[in-house]
């Protein structure tokens, strides 16, 4: 077989292996489609109302610090109206009988427009049936993290929020119920093992994310007390040490490449290769041959 023919085949095997690959995923896909949902908050019935906003409270939800957009959203729903009304479910609470569950930004963008206009009384809403507080959590956090993936000790809190209101909740089950990566949140509830002071520096920008899960392995581990990695760390985040210095002083070991034993063997050779000498010569020689994997 000619060369050109054999790259040929190379290449069709690959992309047959690529072809494979998508299916296998598209497969797994459309099988999550079809799983039935952890509980019936999307078939609660929805009703519209209009309200002041003033009879609507806000919950503590995950997004801080300043929305984005919102003189521009307000001037876009001045002159197109309000495309899709805001999310609450009812309340015992006679001065605040409504509370908000989805739209965020848009009750907000409503609230510039009444300071500029004067208050109205007819705001729309969509009311939304029997919700309990751990659908409320969630359906916030659900927004909040598909609009802007949140910072992760943020995502982490608001995840043990919502498996607090219900003790058989696991990670897994919080992941699908917001569509977060599996494994994206085990990591960021993991972090909340770790020292508040280290937990800050993670929101605060000043350490990241993999870095932070380095260091808890490494307090976990014993390698490095929570004092000692609190010192290393704060010693990152003035510069005075690398990410990977700071790896390296809480324990972490780098993994061996994948053909380590390889590169190992042929380093092995080529310094034997390199003093010109033969087996049997002495008892390191010999044992080199014994450990040899191509003389085992």
């Amino acid at each position: 077989m000619s060369q050109v023919d054999q790259l040929a085949d190379a290449e069709e095997h690959v992309a047959q292996r690529e072809e494979e690959r998508a299916r296998t995923e598209r497969l797994a896909r459309e099988a999550d489609l079809r799983t039935a949902p952890l509980s019936d908050t999307a078939t609660k019935a929805h009703h519209p109302l209009t309200s002041p906003l003033r009879s609507v409270r806000t919950m503590v939800n995950m997004r801080v610090g300043t929305l984005p957009d919102i003189h521009e959203l307000a001037v876009s729903i001045k002159e197109s109206g309000l495309l899709h009304p805001p999310l609450v479910r009812a309340t015992d609470d006679a001065d605040r009988p409504y509370e908000l569950l989805a739209g965020r930004r848009r009750f907000a963008a409503m609230q510039l427009l009444d300071q500029a206009e004067g208050a109205r009384e007819d705001w729309r809403f969509t009311l939304v049936d029997d919700i309990s507080r751990r659908e409320a959590l969630t359906m916030q956090f659900a927004e909040n993290f598909h609009q802007s993936k949140p910072e992760p000790v943020q995502f982490a809190r608001a995840a043990r929020a919502i498996m607090a209101e219900d003790d058989t909740l696991t990670a897994a089950d919080v992941s699908r119920l917001v569509g977060a990566p599996l494994s994206w949140t085990r990591i960021s509830l993991k972090l909340l093992e770790l020292p508040e002071a280290i937990l800050a520096r993670v929101e605060q920008g000043d350490l990241s994310f993999t870095v932070a899960d380095v260091v808890r392995r490494g307090i976990a581990r014993g390698d490095v007390s929570a004092e000692g990695a609190q010192e290393l760390v704060d010693q990152h985040a003035r510069g005075e040490i690398t990410g990977g210095s700071l790896k390296l002083g809480v324990g972490y070991v780098p993994p061996k490449p994948k053909d380590y034993e390889e590169q190992s063997r042929k380093l092995d050779e080529a310094r034997w290769a390199a003093k010109d000498r033969r087996p049997g010569d002495d008892a390191d020689q010999r044992d080199w041959d014994a450990n040899s994997p191509d003389r085992a």
